[in-house]
Order: structure tokens, then C-alpha cells, then sequence
């Protein structure tokens, strides 16, 4: 058994709390209130709309100022919030702190973020700026929400929602097997989402399973929230990037359609690729050109740059991604995964049409229970995790990729083993892939799946 025991209930929503995508201090959760001051990182105070601040492009991304009652002392984050000490997460930029607004006692997540001149903060800036126009008109109950922003001279205070029900997989997989019917639900609400963000020209570029929360463990008020918006770009800039590097843009390449693989610009039909994506996943748990889950993105890339926008394309993809994984379900899912994914952009789905169609709403998805569609979504997670593992230790001298052998693998699990219990604690595995580099919302779900033997 890998880990030395299970994890506890308490200890898997402790993880999925952190898990707002919000572990790795790159990212920001949420909206602003259109009626708040702005401050822009040139440093001179506005007093502007959220259109107005979003207005100010990518360049010109928004913080709060950071204000006291008492205007000749420096802020104090401890005079407006109670800390309580709990560390959500942590990453490249700083630490994630569960807190108490003092106001008014609503608990928050609030990230501390230190201001380096050498620190490159573009996505930080992206986020800000796409969370603010989103939040035009209330913003969206599918969207992780950005209550405010402190700067101060040397730190930026990032105070958003905590989303505590996990990721969307962990939720499924822990309700045992599932129907289309149940994955339908969650997936009307990322539709629901996706046309929010789509209705304000606005391009989320990085739509994937790791970025789908939800608000709670209760089925009965659980709410999807699409989170992480560092690589969203509005669309009439999505092709030119920041300062022209469109390499800023990249996203995760497993998710991509094969315009953005070819061209580099995300789209908003490269969006819905990466939607329909996730579908096949949910109702297969398997990505659609990866069936073993043995892959790397680099070997799924090379697959989807060989589906070319015509018929022989449509071909090509039926072939490869209609295989035994289907077979069970519904003809409308699978019509549907097909419209979302067609190889030409001009004829996918639109985010507006998917709101409407039957399979969404619920009319036609099947009630009937996926067999094992638990276990499949679990090993999924499971092969992640080897794989995060295998990409950071498979190198040699040169950065290339090699094997590993049974004494590399002993190696690893005795560096990982800090106190030599031949077991491997949630705490240890945590420690060992943040040293890995790997972003803190895909630790708590790894850890959530590392049960490896099924004991």
C-alpha cells in the first residue's frame, strides 16, 4: 500500500479546499465589484468600473488599493482578516491562508503574494483582468469569485472564495458509479459557465478536468465553479499575446484543438474542443486519444495535429476516439462529444448552442449506471500521478527522457520516505511533488487517488 493509511473524509475536503487551483500563487479566483477603486500596478489610484478596468488590457491588469481607516498607518491584512493560521497551499509566488473577513465573518482564502520586480506576474495580471470583466452584471455563479485585492508596497493580498467540495473528478469518483444523468448535471453548469465567459469575449484558453471545482461535498448544493484563468485572453488579442509572444497563450496541450496546436491561438471553438474533451473523459474516464492512459501531451499532440478540418479529418477522429469506450453510451452523448470536437472550428458547437441541447439539459442522457465508472475515472488519476512522477525523475544529465529502472524506482520512494517507514504518509507524498514542481491542486488529487492497490 502506498500510503500508511487512508485518507479520512476530513482530510480529503482539508485537500480539496486547497485545490481552488489556487495552491499554485500564479492564479486568482473570481470577480471584483464593479463599483470598487482600482489600482493599477503603475501605481496611480482610479476610481473605475470593472468594464473600465478590464478596458485597461492585458498590460493594464487591476489590484485594489490597499487602504486603511487610519490613512497614515501601512495596511495590515490582520487588521481587516483573522488568519487562522491554516496554510491552504502554497506555490511559485507565495501561500494560500484560510482567513475570516472581520467585517462580516465570512471565511476566505486569501493569497499572499510577494511583488518582485524580477517575478513574471502575466498570468497574475491576465487573471485579474479577465476575472474583472466577468464580473460585469453580478458575474456568474460558475465562476470562482474575487472578492478584493491589497497592494501594499512589498506583498499583494489576493482575497477570494474557497471552493471545499473538490475537484469535479474526486466528486464523482466518491459517490461510487455514476449515470449520464449525474454527469450531466455538473457538465450543464460548465456549459452554463463556459457561454458566461464566452457572452464577454472572453477566451479561458486553459479548460481542463484539474480546473473544474466544485463548492461542496453535498450533492444537494455542490456548484461547479470554473476556476484558473491564467492563460483567458479576450478574443480580439487572442492571436497577438503579450508583447507578441504568443507562447504566453500555450495552455495544456492534451486539451487542445488542432488549430491551437497548429497556429498557437486559442479560440473560442478551441474552448469548446477542450469542453468536449472533458466529456469524453467524465463518461469514459480516459482522455479520447489516449485509451491506456499511457501518453504523454507531446504523444496526444502529434495525434491531433494529424486530424486535419475535413471529412477525412472526421474520419480520422471517429476511428480513433469511438472505440470500445462507447459502447454503452447514449447515442445523443456521443453525438454530442462529435459536434463539440468536429475537426473543422467553423462547424463546432458554439457555447451558446450547447446551453440548448437535450443532452444538457438532462432530456436525453441515460439514467443508467456506468459500470465501473468510478474505478476508471480513479485510474485516471492514478496514471497522472506515475506520470507526473516518471516526467520529473526520467531525466538524465542532458534533460533527456530515459527509463527508469527497479533501483531508480527504490531511489525515488526512499527520497519521498522521510522517516524510513517503508509507507508512504499523505504528508510525505504532498512534500515530495511540490519539491516535483507540481501544482497544488493536482497534489490533492493525486494524493486523493494514491491508494494504488485498492486497500
Amino acid at each position: 500500500m502506498l500510503l500508511s493509511r487512508p485518507l479520512s473524509r476530513e482530510a480529503r475536503q482539508r485537500a480539496a479546499t486547497a485545490a481552488v487551483r489556487g495552491l499554485s500563487i500564479r492564479t486568482i479566483r473570481a470577480r471584483t465589484r464593479g463599483t470598487e477603486r482600482c489600482q493599477l500596478f503603475t501605481g496611480l489610484l482610479v476610481s473605475a468600473s470593472a468594464a473600465s478596468c478590464f478596458a485597461g488590457g492585458v498590460a493594464g491588469a487591476t489590484l485594489l488599493e490597499a487602504e486603511s481607516s487610519d490613512q497614515n498607518k501601512p495596511f495590515d491584512i490582520k487588521d481587516h482578516y483573522e488568519l487562522t493560521g491554516q496554510i491552504l497551499g502554497e506555490g511559485a509566488f507565495g501561500k494560500v491562508y484560510k482567513a475570516t473577513r472581520k467585517a462580516d465573518g465570512m471565511h476566505v482564502a486569501i493569497k499572499e503574494i510577494e511583488r518582485s520586480d524580477d517575478a513574471d506576474q502575466s498570468e497574475f495580471e491576465r487573471e485579474i483582468s479577465a476575472l474583472t470583466e466577468l464580473s460585469r452584471d453580478g458575474g456568474h455563479p460558475n465562476i470562482c469569485r474575487l472578492y478584493t485585492c491589497h497592494r501594499t508596497k512589498d506583498i499583494n493580498y489576493v482575497v477570494m472564495e474557497i471552493i471545499d467540495g473538490g475537484e469535479i473528478l474526486e466528486h464523482l469518483i466518491q459517490g461510487g458509479p455514476y449515470s449520464e444523468i449525474t454527469a450531466s448535471k455538473f457538465f450543464r453548469e460548465l456549459s452554463e459557465g463556459v457561454a458566461h465567459i464566452h457572452s464577454h469575449n472572453v477566451i479561458h484558453a486553459d479548460l481542463k478536468c484539474e480546473n473544474l471545482m466544485l463548492s461542496s461535498w453535498d450533492d444537494s448544493n455542490a456548484i461547479l465553479k470554473v476556476v484558473d484563468f491564467g492563460t483567458s485572453v479576450p478574443t480580439d488579442v487572442a492571436c497577438k499575446g503579450l508583447g507578441g509572444d504568443i507562447a504566453d497563450f500555450k495552455g495544456t496541450a492534451a486539451y487542445c484543438s488542432p488549430e491551437r496546436l497548429s497556429t498557437g491561438c486559442p479560440s473560442k471553438a478551441d474552448d469548446m474542443w477542450a469542453v468536449g474533451a472533458i466529456l469524453f473523459i467524465l463518461l469514459t474516464g480516459s482522455h479520447p486519444f489516449d485509451p491506456q492512459g499511457t501518453m504523454c501531451d507531446e504523444d496526444i499532440e502529434e495525434i491531433v495535429l494529424r486530424i486535419s478540418p475535413d471529412e477525412a479529418g472526421m474520419t480520422r477522429f471517429h476511428d480513433i476516439v469511438f472505440d470500445q469506450r462507447v459502447k454503452r453510451l447514449s447515442d445523443s452523448s456521443k453525438a454530442l462529444i462529435q459536434q463539440l470536437m468536429h475537426p473543422d472550428p467553423t462547424k463546432r458547437m458554439t457555447s451558446g448552442a450547447l446551453l440548448g441541447n437535450p443532452w444538457v439539459q438532462g432530456l436525453t442522457a441515460s439514467w443508467s449506471v456506468l459500470e465501473d465508472s468510478d474505478k476508471k475515472l480513479k485510474m485516471y488519476w492514478q496514471n497522472n500521478l506515475r506520470a507526473a512522477i516518471f516526467q520529473k525523475f526520467a531525466k538524465d544529465a542532458e534533460g533527456k527522457q530515459v527509463g527508469l529502472s527497479d533501483a531508480n524506482l527504490r531511489q525515488i520512494f526512499n527520497t519521498i520516505d522521510l522517516d524510513s517507514s517503508d509507507t508512504l504518509s499523505a504528508q510525505e507524498l504532498r512534500a515530495a511533488l511540490r519539491m516535483l514542481g507540481i501544482s497544488d491542486v493536482e497534489c490533492s488529487m493525486m494524493i486523493a487517488s494514491a491508494d494504488l492497490d485498492h486497500r
